[in-house]
């Protein structure tokens, strides 16, 4: 069966009049979207899968619990004080018109897209827009204070599947006691199926917290990272990220994501510190992620070794993604992993796995990170 390589771009202009119709029905404010670029292949005969029925099955709030390690808790919550971390889950079930295999490329395009490709062809493009709105009606929160911190789903035998979003915010101090609406609208950009849904949470007043000082390593995170000049030539940095302080319960935090061309492909991988406000809190947060890396484990997702880093460390080796029989090997994965502690900072270095890359023996080894975690374990001092 012929297939046309054709370009889908989605410009500003049409994302916003697509959504502008469906949005003013709920008074939402549209966020700007930056133009999308696809290479796809699509089925000259129109048979590629497409969705048919979407909705918001959950649109709920609650306590984000930061430790052992950060998860929503598990009890509805409705009334929060300023300074405390709301966690918010979006849960949306859809189905497609045709049986299509069970696993396929999935991408996550920040905050507010998610990508779908069925038989080698871009099949759902859905578009997520969260929002809080003050007691009288203005728009206090949007994507730029709303983060997305994960995500999963689960598949049907292949026509029914349903996706879950994750999101924290922490109640500004600004925020007048009140009653807060937040509204939450989804669509697939491809076949315009959309639904919204919205729920209200309560502000009281909250004590503000006095000021954290880290203890003993005082240097913020952005200044202790690794930089260009600490690597080999050929890397670059291709993103950061200052943003995820709340979600670690920690003073600050900061991480870089860095790639090197090879051939056709990249090698990629990430680095994160975390400064705590002491050697106890950073304990607490290691031994959180050591314990979530070793359930996963039991579960047969990775192995977990210790290695001789910092005050103590560990690394979640991913053998199961570097296999050819990972179902989403042509997308991208997160791979292995290196967590160590120093003091009350704490470090993540990890890779970035691309499925066809990998599938050619392209990626960033164990041995790769551990040279860099001793360069960026080099960089951290009193």
């Amino acid at each position: 069966m012929n297939r046309l390589g054709v370009i889908l771009l989605l410009s500003i202009t049409i994302i916003s009049a697509v959504l502008g119709v469906a949005a003013a029905k709920v008074n939402y404010r549209i966020l700007p979207h930056a133009p999308i670029m696809t290479q796809l292949e699509q089925e000259a005969d129109g048979t590629t899968p497409r969705i048919e029925a979407l909705e918001i099955t959950t649109l709920t709030t609650a306590n984000l619990e930061l430790f052992p390690r950060p998860h929503i808790n598990s009890t509805p919550k409705t009334e929060f004080k300023q300074g405390d971390i709301m966690g918010i889950v979006l849960s949306s079930s859809f189905v497609w018109n045709k049986k299509t295999s069970l696993f396929g490329l999935q991408e996550n395009e920040g905050n507010d897209e998610l990508i779908y490709f069925r038989e080698n062809a871009l099949s759902a493009h859905f578009v997520t827009i969260l929002e809080m709105y003050g007691p009288e009606g203005e728009l206090v929160a949007g994507s730029d204070n709303i983060q997305l911190w994960g995500s999963g789903g689960s598949s049907g035998f292949g026509v029914r599947e349903s996706s879950q979003r994750k999101y924290a915010i922490q109640v500004p101090y600004s925020w007048e006691p009140g009653t807060y609406t937040l509204k939450a609208y989804l669509e697939d950009l491809i076949t315009t199926l959309n639904d919204s849904e919205e729920t209200t949470v309560d502000i009281s007043v909250g004590t503000p917290k006095e000021e954290s000082h880290p203890s003993p390593i005082v240097m913020k995170p952005k200044d202790m990272i690794v930089g260009l000049g600490d690597l080999p030539s050929g890397w670059t940095v291709v993103w950061e990220n200052p943003n995820w302080s709340i979600l670690e319960g920690c003073i600050s935090s900061f991480e870089q994501h860095f790639s090197k061309v090879v051939g056709n492909f990249t090698k990629d991988f990430a680095v994160r510190i975390i400064q705590y406000e002491n050697v106890d809190v950073a304990k607490e947060s290691l031994e959180g992620k050591l314990e979530g890396a070793l359930t996963s484990e039991k579960c047969g997702h990775g192995n977990v070794v210790t290695v001789n880093l910092g005050d103590d460390g560990f690394l979640r080796d991913r053998p199961d993604r570097r296999s050819s029989e990972y179902e989403v090997s042509t997308g991208w994965s997160t791979g292995s992993a290196i967590t160590f502690r120093k003091e009350n900072i704490v470090v993540i270095v990890g890779a970035l796995y691309n499925g066809e890359a990998v599938n050619q023996g392209i990626y960033m080894t164990n041995e790769e990170l551990m040279e860099f975690a001793l360069i960026q374990e080099a960089k951290i001092s009193l």
